[in-house]
């Protein structure tokens, strides 16, 4: 009975809460205690985004966003793309709110625009949040470099501004429903 109940728990962890079963103690014939150990599983919430030209970088956040999202996602991609070309453009695509940020994030993001401070070419930040959109276009002011906010129905402009490449022979990122060719 205590080995059903506990494969029940290892179940309902797994599937309901996202996490690993790391040990379980076979002590089933006393039925006192079952340890169950586990770890949460991590997911990465920035994805780089891969179908852009060669001249910028782009990502996509969603959900909660942590600091081994910019150290395992964003960072390398980064300093590559800086290595490369002497300059860095972005573009990063908020599907999330801005309170899904872990201050690990919040941190990590702050210093990736002052260690690359006279690298900053073009940014672009993609959301459906018409304030941050406005607080985007006004950044420019107090960086270097050019920074727009952009709606996500304007997802293909802006990569073609962040690119610097004008106007792309394919749409990069084109609606399901959309017939364009």
């Amino acid at each position: 009975m205590c080995r059903v109940i506990a494969q029940v728990c290892v179940a309902a962890m797994r599937q309901k809460m996202g996490w690993k079963l790391i040990r379980l103690d076979d002590h089933w014939d006393n039925c006192g205690t079952v340890l169950l150990l586990f770890k949460r599983k991590t997911y990465q919430m920035i994805t780089q985004l891969t179908d852009i030209p060669n001249t910028m970088v782009a990502f996509r956040a969603s959900k909660e966003v942590t600091r081994d999202d910019f150290d395992k996602v964003v960072l390398p991609v980064v300093a590559e793309l800086i290595q490369r070309t002497d300059e860095l453009n972005y573009m990063l695509v908020l599907d999330t709110p801005l309170k899904n940020f872990t201050i690990g994030a919040w941190i990590k993001d702050a210093l990736l625009g002052l260690n690359n401070l006279n690298k900053w070419n073009r940014v672009a930040i993609i959301s459906d949040s018409e304030s941050l959109t406005s607080f985007t276009n006004m950044f420019s002011k107090v960086m270097p470099g050019e920074f727009k906010g952009y709606a996500p129905e304007q997802t293909d402009e802006a990569i073609q501004w962040v690119s610097g490449q004008g106007i792309l022979e394919k749409q990069v990122f084109q609606p399901e429903d959309d017939s364009r060719e």
